[in-house]
């Protein structure tokens, strides 16, 4: 004796398609959740990090990319776009990487005038002023460019801020430099250390240090931080993903 039990699957196999769609929409918001929860976590580690970073470097430098039910792929990255300037990751790669930051605009006008030997750096000295992230302040470089004849090699927008610039300051900065390329200045008695001066009344304070450019270690961990938050977060998004669609379609 046998008794045969037969079940038409056709409908059931039907739905079962029919949620794929709603599992990749699922899974395409867990993705954006955990990529956006990496980012705030990259962002909490340069604060850490970092002494002062700009706000820029906290909120502007992280580019993500979101998933999407077709492209079931989140990305976060630096920006290597140069809009504003300078690249993030030309700034930020040395630290994440280790190895040797790239010349900063500035430096690379003094190096083209001969004032700075190739490969080496510029720091500020104690007359340098600093804006509220630690940083010499934009207008002082374009004075110290102006002076010492480096200006033009920024580009022809630096023309125009070396004008304003000469009529909003009626006194001359007395700025001169000390470098193995040239002589010591008049009326400085021994060698300086390689940098920019500037001489006030009969003080002269060290605007810029002039250094060998050092190797950076690698200090912000900036995958690291991201695999954290993917392990600790991905799965649990899922679930929650999962269950918002359950709940609107049951």
């Amino acid at each position: 004796m046998r008794i045969d039990v037969l079940a038409d699957t056709s409908e059931l196999e039907r739905r079962v398609r029919g949620l794929i769609p709603a599992f990749r929409e699922a899974d395409a918001q867990a993705l954006n959740w955990t990529i956006f929860n990496a980012r705030d976590a990259q962002r909490a580690a340069m604060a850490s990090v970092f002494d002062r970073p700009t706000s820029f470097t906290l909120n502007r430098t992280n580019q993500v990319t979101r998933a999407t039910p077709q492209v079931l792929v989140a990305q976060t990255k630096i920006r290597d776009d140069q809009s504003t300037g300078i690249a993030p990751v030309n700034y930020l790669a040395p630290n994440i990487f280790g190895g040797t930051r790239k010349i900063k605009r500035f430096e690379r006008a003094l190096q083209a005038r001969g004032l700075m030997p190739n490969g080496w750096i510029a720091i500020p000295g104690n007359g340098a002023k600093l804006d509220a992230y630690g940083n010499m302040s934009r207008g002082q470089i374009m004075q110290v460019l102006s002076v010492l004849g480096a200006a033009e090699q920024q580009g022809g927008y630096s023309a125009n801020i070396t004008d304003r610039s000469r009529k909003r300051n009626k006194k001359p900065r007395d700025y001169f430099v000390s470098t193995p390329t040239l002589p010591s200045p008049r009326g400085v008695k021994g060698r300086l250390p390689y940098g920019v001066y500037q001489r006030i009344g009969r003080r002269i304070v060290t605007i810029l240090r002039f250094r060998n450019a050092h190797q950076y270690k690698a200090r912000f961990d900036y995958f690291g931080v991201a695999r954290v938050v993917a392990k600790r977060d991905y799965e649990r998004n899922v679930r929650k993903a999962v269950e918002r669609i359950a709940n609107k379609r049951f």
